[in-house]
């Protein structure tokens, strides 16, 4: 991320204390709190809520598929969520094999559901106004006026999550992926920089590249990591196969992290009216600036700022066949702010449309190290 858009001063101080300090709750497209939605009439589709504390998206995906008998394929969230937080978000499933007519079931320690009934729809991804948040920021160092981001908002950059969090390398190894670079992106994702536990073993891998080494010294190895190993150990070379190990769409989504590097930059950098490819809109009731992002549609890029980023991180049009277009706007609200102070203390509520982060606008009001939000 770059500059900020406001002059504040940062109030310092630390998120996500614990995973209550954070919550988040979605809105569906009538800006509902899901958690205020009436029963479903009927249909083929169970809908129900996903009530979690500190879980991942993926693991409470395993436990929803596991629960109702079914298949990934047959269950439907509208987004991935913060993992260090208070969660209630929408799920559906089609035709569930067993479990159909469940009112409320504790599945794990941090994970309940409870049933919205049948629908003739499924959730559908991104199909919703956006998410509620409730945030607590303990030991801050100051007390800033904040009413400002409702009127001039904050640079809509993605978060840090869109980028890995405590293990930054969404982007690079999207890049890899993107420049047909197999070795290095094998190479980033077994041994990319971590701030977690399992850093050590990282740099096991960038000092050895010894896969056997790892499968012996690494007890508590991730799945798709151990996959990858095993592939190597039989085929030293075999980039191809052990980045096959990885889930379908993991290789889709760290193209468009990097893409989403790239928008940062380029928000960060950009000044002045409106050039090729950028269109002033009304959204949410606020003027603002709908950015195109690179996709199959463009020949080259559309104006001399995206033409520096392609030189600066030399990437070839022609790598963008498979990105389908879409667009970002330039700067993000946050709508029925509200916000109060106690001593070192800030707890702040908002709601943001989909697609955004509330550690970016967060970002803007702390103004400290990633890890003090994430």
């Amino acid at each position: 991320m770059g500059r900020f858009n406001l002059e504040i001063e940062g109030i310092g101080g630390r998120m996500k204390t614990t995973p209550e300090d954070f919550v988040v709750i979605e809105m569906d497209d009538t800006r509902t709190k899901v958690s205020e939605k009436p029963m479903y009439g009927g249909g083929i589709y169970l809908h129900g809520l996903i009530h979690r504390r500190d879980l991942s998206h993926y693991r409470t995906v395993s436990e929803l598929r596991r629960f109702f008998s079914t298949n990934e394929d047959n269950i439907h969230l509208s987004g991935i969520k913060d993992k260090n937080a208070v969660v209630i978000q929408e799920f559906s499933v089609f035709n569930p094999r067993k479990n159909g007519d469940f009112e409320e079931a504790v599945l794990l320690d941090g994970l309940r559901l409870t049933t919205l009934g049948f629908s003739s729809k499924p959730v559908k991804k991104g199909h919703i106004f956006g998410n509620w948040f409730e945030i607590v920021v303990r030991d801050i160092s100051a007390q800033s006026e904040l009413s400002l981001l409702s009127d001039k908002g904050t640079l809509n950059y993605y978060g840090y999550q869109r980028f890995g969090g405590t293990r930054p390398i969404t982007a690079t190894f999207g890049k890899a992926l993107f420049d047909r670079d197999l070795k290095l992106a094998v190479d980033i994702y077994l041994g990319g920089k971590s701030y977690g536990e399992d850093e050590r073993f990282r740099k096991l891998w960038r000092e050895t590249r010894d896969p056997g080494l790892l499968l012996n010294e690494w007890i508590e190895i991730p799945k798709f990591e151990r996959r990858i190993l095993e592939v190597l150990l039989r085929g030293p070379s075999d980039y191809q196969k052990a980045l096959e190990q990885l889930p379908r769409n993991l290789n889709h989504f760290s193209k468009m992290a990097f893409l989403s590097l790239l928008f940062n930059e380029y928000i960060s950098r950009r000044e002045g009216k409106p050039m090729r490819g950028e269109r002033e809109v009304i959204y949410n009731g606020k003027k603002n600036l709908e950015i195109a992002l690179p996709s199959n549609k463009w020949n080259e890029p559309l104006n001399h700022l995206w033409g520096e980023l392609f030189d600066d991180y030399q990437l070839k049009i022609n790598r963008l066949a498979e990105i389908r277009h879409s667009s970002r706007m330039k700067t993000l609200y946050p709508s029925d702010l509200k916000y109060n102070y106690t001593d070192d203390t800030l707890q702040i509520s908002f709601s943001l449309p989909t697609g955004s982060y509330a550690t970016t606008l967060m970002r803007e009001i702390m103004r400290t190290t990633p890890v003090d939000y994430l």
